[in-house]
């Protein structure tokens, strides 16, 4: 959000019209307004004709200093004020703007897997390691192998663990608006839950937030998505993918909505997943 319009001068540098608004943004003084101008309080776009400012998400009548449409952001119980769906910067305009119309983008990529998938890759690591040295270090490895098969408890929870849990690691750019500025930076994350389905799969991930800031996109949040391989295979190992989810910060009111695209390794089909991780940010 901008500064409200006091002032229109000319080529000349000339002041030609000024304006004068209440605390809430009514008009007190329009002079030598002989011109339309529609930006006035805080930037935002006024209709003399219903005597409200258009702020984005919604209009607001300065007159009650009240808006016309409920907060699409829902407000916090340890913040009393936030709670009333249509109360104007908390009844404290002088300290406070309203950011409506935040928005931010993420681009980025992930690299997700499956725990049966980690559990093939340490079989495959402990054979090829027993092969490659042998001896002692190989019936040490074959030893421990056996009396981990004799123990069903083990094996059930070896079972449960490589059919459904997995994870997902990633990076991206995040960038957007809110605050009346632009944003912009680095984000991390890592996640780890219940999952099941396609093993390991690497995708570009496409996403639109509510984020007001870069801080909004890092934190604790929780992520339930799934994804499908399409027919076409990307290459004699991959096969295509497209997926989607919906994270939500546990911190915050901030969400995401992610669309990937990818390939997966191992077995076509479906994948669903709910993950619990932590997101990282760094200014540019």
């Amino acid at each position: 959000m901008s500064a409200s319009v006091r002032q229109v001068i000319d080529a000349n540098t000339a002041v030609t019209h000024y304006y004068t608004y209440d605390p809430w943004g009514d008009a007190l003084e329009e002079a030598n307004d002989i011109f339309y101008n529609p930006y006035r309080f805080a930037g935002y776009y006024r209709d003399i004709a219903a005597d409200s400012y258009y702020c984005f998400n919604r209009w607001y009548y300065p007159g009650v200093g009240r808006f016309t449409a409920r907060d699409p952001v829902p407000g916090k119980f340890i913040d009393p004020m936030s709670l009333h769906a249509y109360l104007y910067c908390q009844n404290d305009s002088i300290n406070y703007i309203d950011p409506s119309g935040e928005i931010g983008f993420l681009i980025g990529g992930s690299l997700s897997f499956s725990g049966g998938e980690a559990a093939n890759f340490a079989t495959n690591a402990m054979r090829t390691t027993r092969n490659l040295f042998g001896g002692i270090l190989g019936r040490a490895i074959s030893v421990a192998v056996g009396l981990m098969a004799r123990n069903s408890y083990t094996m059930q929870a070896a079972n449960i663990l490589g059919n459904y849990t997995g994870g997902s690691i990633g990076a991206g750019t995040a960038f957007g608006y809110g605050n009346g500025k632009l944003f912009g930076g680095s984000v991390y994350w890592a996640a780890v839950g219940a999952t099941k389905g396609m093993s390991l799969s690497a995708t570009a991930d496409y996403a639109i937030s509510n984020a007001n800031c870069l801080q909004d996109f890092a934190g604790t949040f929780v992520e339930a998505g799934g994804s499908k391989s399409l027919s076409g295979p990307l290459g004699p190992f991959l096969t295509g993918t497209i997926g989607g989810s919906i994270s939500k910060s546990l911190n915050s009111d901030i969400w995401l909505a992610t669309v990937t695209f990818g390939g997966t390794v191992g077995s076509p089909g479906y994948e669903g997943h709910v993950f619990v991780g932590e997101a990282w940010v760094a200014e540019w």
